[in-house]
């Protein structure tokens, strides 16, 4: 009977110790990869996107749109709530459509009204399969959902829609972050 007792209060004890610092040496990094957002401003991904953290939203086929939306409202409270975290929007597309880019990027800029939005909106030509092998997904059949860190290694993924438990390991990946001082939290600005 001790011993039962004992363990609810090692995990109470394990659960109040500080977090360490994580070890990032096998972390992937996010591929890199040039693109242009629908404003027609250039990025080198990851390197040159803004913010300190990066979130990330990948989306392989026009039909999984629905699955991004289920998560930005989240991704702008995230937003507020960091200010040196920035979200953004990769629609991923093979390499030969992009003799299509400027159909593709019209088509899009006219279902998003919003400069914010288009400025956040960057169209990645690049060879899928790599794209997928590179980033350890296991295939393009779902959205795919990315933290980089400052350095672009991948600090956090989720595959398909937002969900209770999706959004809390997110959120506790950002504040293992924040802990470690690799961002700005409101509250701390």
């Amino acid at each position: 009977m001790a011993t039962r007792s004992i363990v609810p209060v090692l995990l109470l004890l394990l659960l109040a110790l500080p977090l360490r610092a994580q070890d990032t040496s096998d972390l992937v990094r996010f591929p890199t990869l040039r693109a242009e957002n629908l404003l027609g401003e250039q990025f080198a991904i990851p390197d040159g996107l803004p913010g300190e953290v990066r979130l990330v939203f990948v989306a392989f086929q026009q039909r999984q749109q629905t699955l991004v939306n289920s998560w930005l409202a989240v991704a702008d409270q995230i937003e507020a709530d960091y200010p040196g975290l920035r979200y953004f929007e990769l629609p991923t597309i093979a390499t030969p459509y992009r003799l299509m880019k400027p159909i593709i990027d019209n088509g899009m800029r006219s279902g998003i009204p919003s400069d914010d939005a288009r400025a956040r909106t960057i169209t990645v030509f690049t060879n899928v399969g790599d794209f997928v092998e590179e980033t350890g997904l296991s295939g393009r059949e779902d959205i795919a959902v990315f933290l980089l860190d400052a350095e672009g290694r991948i600090r956090f993924s989720a595959r398909g829609p937002r969900t209770d438990e999706s959004e809390a390991a997110l959120r506790a990946a950002i504040a293992a972050l924040d802990s470690d001082g690799k961002m700005d939290s409101a509250e701390k600005s």
